[in-house]
C-alpha cells in the first residue's frame, strides 16, 4: 500500500500538467477562432471601404482629366478662331479703306470731267490736248471703279471666309450631354465591380495597372519609316 500510495503520488503532477496543457491549447484554439471570426468580417469591410474609396478617387480624377483635356482643347481652337479672325480683319480693314480711297478719286475724277474741265472758265486748248485730257480722266475713273468693286468683293468675301470657318471648320469642341454622361461615374458602378476588384488587398497585383507607354523616340522613328 506504501508503495501504491507512492506510485500514485508521483504520477498526479504528470496527470496535472497534462490536462493543463489540453485545456491551454483548447483555449488558445478557441482564442485562434474567436479572433479569426472577428478578424475575417473586420478585414473585409476595410478592404471594401479602402477600394470603394480608391474607386471614388480614380473616378473624379478620371472625370477631371476629361475636363482639362476639354479646357486645353477649347484653348487651342480659340486661339486658332483668334488667328481666323486678325488675318480676315486685317483684309477687311485695308479693304474697307481701300474703298474710301477709290471713292475719293472717282469724285475728283468726276469733277474733273465734268465742272473742272479744262476750257471751260477760260481758253480752250488744242483739240488732241482735250482728248488726251478727257481719255486719262475716264481711263482714271474706269480703273477706279473696278478697284473699289474688287475692294467690296474682297471685303465681303474675307467676312464670309470667317463665318464659314468659325462657324463650320474651327468651333469649340465644347462636350455634349452624351459625352459628359460618358465621362462621369455614378458611385453605384462600385457595385458591379467584381469582388477581386472590391476586396483587392493592397500593393497587391492587379489587372488595372497602367500600361507601359511607348518610348517618344520609337515612335518617332515608327512614324518617318512609315
Amino acid at each position: 500500500t506504501i508503495a501504491k500510495d507512492q506510485a500514485s503520488a508521483t504520477h498526479l503532477p504528470t496527470a496535472r500538467a497534462r490536462s493543463g496543457e489540453v485545456l491551454q491549447r483548447a483555449m488558445f484554439g478557441v482564442t485562434s477562432a474567436a479572433t479569426a471570426a472577428v478578424a475575417g468580417p473586420a478585414s473585409a469591410a476595410w478592404l471594401f471601404s479602402y477600394n470603394k474609396e480608391n474607386f471614388a478617387n480614380d473616378t473624379g480624377m478620371r472625370f477631371g482629366k476629361f475636363m482639362m483635356a476639354r479646357g486645353n482643347a477649347n484653348a487651342q481652337v480659340a486661339q486658332y478662331r483668334e488667328d481666323i479672325a486678325g488675318i480676315t480683319g486685317m483684309t477687311i480693314s485695308k479693304m474697307d479703306s481701300w474703298q474710301g480711297v477709290t471713292t475719293l478719286f472717282l469724285a475728283v475724277g468726276a469733277a474733273l470731267s465734268c465742272a473742272g474741265r479744262i476750257g471751260m472758265h477760260g481758253c480752250a486748248p488744242p483739240g488732241w490736248f482735250c482728248g488726251l485730257f478727257s481719255g486719262s480722266i475716264f481711263m482714271s475713273i474706269m480703273f477706279n471703279g473696278t478697284a473699289l468693286w474688287f475692294a467690296m468683293h474682297a471685303s465681303l468675301r474675307a467676312q464670309c471666309a470667317a463665318t464659314s470657318l468659325l462657324t463650320r471648320q474651327v468651333r469649340l469642341p465644347i462636350p455634349s450631354m452624351g459625352q459628359l454622361d460618358q465621362a462621369r461615374v455614378f458611385a453605384s458602378a462600385f457595385e458591379k465591380q467584381p469582388a477581386r476588384d472590391m476586396f483587392r488587398v493592397p500593393f497587391m497585383r492587379h489587372p488595372n495597372e497602367a500600361p507601359d507607354m511607348p518610348n517618344y523616340e520609337e515612335e518617332t522613328k515608327g512614324k518617318k519609316s512609315k
